[in-house]
């Protein structure tokens, strides 16, 4: 069994045993019917609404001095190897970062500061070199500089040691090059995903369910999403574009709950609306229940529209999309979610 089948395996293998979380299945329908609208009504890729991304790298631009190959690689491991855990409590204040005029917290915040930094002071930072001898506060004066931030970032020292594991790893099995890394996975995602689950341990994002593992995987499916979407339509071939599941994070489970998709049992929705970190077998009901019902909006959206290409990596970034969309925050923000401090999401 391959790697990603033992995710969806393992996500199924739990829905059919969740006592706290379940699904709606005229919702299902209802949310493909929905993104089907959307895919149907707009030219919409996962290449489309990365490049639409100003924060992001794109390939033949230059943006924030990021233009070669090698460097938007480094550049989306770089982000990708952080990209966990960026909600805080309410006493707490906001992590954000102004950049360009705009001010911009959570993943967005994330990348706003490393560009601000790539800008201001080069790209070394993104090097295996720099990232093995990494400390505390050099990676707080990328993620919080004093003039164009505010609050603290969630977890800032795991972050250091997810950077530093990064550095080490490339430098001894991949001459230090994120590039080479992707090469040598042959033009197959899934190989990508099975490289840095192998090689990189802080990416190892599994749990056990009942005696069973489950596997998730959720930074390092999202890294090679990240990669096949900036860079899978020009520079580089992917024969593999559709093995993804969704990445199993705390907003898209959100959004999944607004929609209906998702319903929780008394006491678990008692707690996140209480703002309580939650145990992991409901965290990991809720994670398992959002791949296995993103599986089914997937396969309700092919039965009835065969011609059009859709994926559960662009359900997902429908989803996220519709997470991060400033008109419905307010809204999202009365719609409870998961809240666990981890380095997996």
């Amino acid at each position: 069994m391959s790697l990603l089948e033992r995710v969806r395996e393992s996500a199924e293998f739990v829905r059919s045993r969740a006592k706290h979380v379940s699904m709606d299945m005229e919702a299902i329908q209802s949310v493909g019917l929905r993104l089907k609208r959307i895919l149907e009504t707009r030219e919409l890729s996962v290449h489309k609404i990365w490049n639409d991304c100003p924060l992001n790298p794109v390939w033949g631009e230059n943006r924030a001095g990021i233009c070669c190959l090698e460097d938007i690689c480094r550049w989306i491991f770089w982000i990708d190897c952080i990209n966990f855990c960026f909600w805080q409590r309410e006493e707490e204040e906001k992590w954000t970062i102004w950049y360009k005029n705009k001010r911009y917290t959570g993943y967005f915040a994330l990348c706003a500061a490393l560009n601000l930094y790539l800008e201001t002071r080069g790209n070394y930072v993104l090097s295996a070199e720099f990232l093995k001898q990494l400390t505390a506060s050099q990676l707080k004066e990328i993620l919080m500089p004093e003039s164009q931030s505010q609050g603290v970032i969630p977890l800032l020292f795991e972050r250091v040691h997810c950077l530093r594991e990064a550095g080490c790893v490339l430098d001894e099995y991949f001459q230090g090059s994120v590039y080479y890394l992707i090469r040598s996975s042959h033009g197959s995602l899934e190989t990508v995903v099975d490289k840095v689950v192998q090689y990189f341990p802080s990416f190892r994002d599994e749990a056990i369910y009942e005696g069973q593992r489950v596997f998730f995987y959720k930074r390092a499916q999202i890294f090679a999403a990240d990669i096949f979407a900036c860079l899978g339509q020009e520079a580089l071939s992917f024969r593999d574009p559709c093995c993804l599941t969704m990445f199993a994070d705390y907003r898209v489970p959100q959004v999944l709950h607004k929609w209906g998709v998702l319903n929780y049992s008394d006491i678990l929705l008692a707690q996140l609306q209480q703002g309580m970190e939650i145990k992991e077998t409901e965290e990991v009901e809720i994670r398992a229940c959002s791949i296995a019902a993103v599986e089914m909006i997937l396969k309700e959206i092919q039965k009835t529209s065969p011609n059009i290409f859709v994926s559960s990596q662009l359900i997902d970034y429908l989803l996220w999309s519709e997470a991060m969309n400033m008109k419905s925050l307010t809204e999202l923000d009365k719609t409870p979610f998961h809240r666990v401090r981890t380095i997996f999401y």
